[in-house]
């Protein structure tokens, strides 16, 4: 798994997320993302966890919205305290 931390992700809709962590569970890549500005300086709030997706040889991220899923990749993801 390449190290995609700090990478900046666009999504369909345009917004951006930069990657905070990553993990891989079950062959697939995970990311925990969270939403930037448009001029990419500054943290906007929305935390976010997604799939890694290649289609056409072009790596992109589709959103997790399984719960089981997303509970699971949260203790992976989030450091706890």
């Amino acid at each position: 798994m390449e190290n995609r931390i700090n990478s900046i992700f666009e999504l369909a809709d345009g917004s951006k997320y930069v990657v905070i962590n990553q993990a891989v569970y079950q062959g697939s890549n995970y990311y925990l993302l969270s939403s930037i500005s448009d001029d990419e300086e500054d943290l906007t709030g929305e935390v976010l966890i997604a799939q890694e997706k290649m289609q056409d040889g072009v790596i992109g991220v589709e959103l997790v919205k399984d719960e089981k899923l997303l509970d699971l990749l949260t203790k992976y993801l989030i450091p706890q305290e």
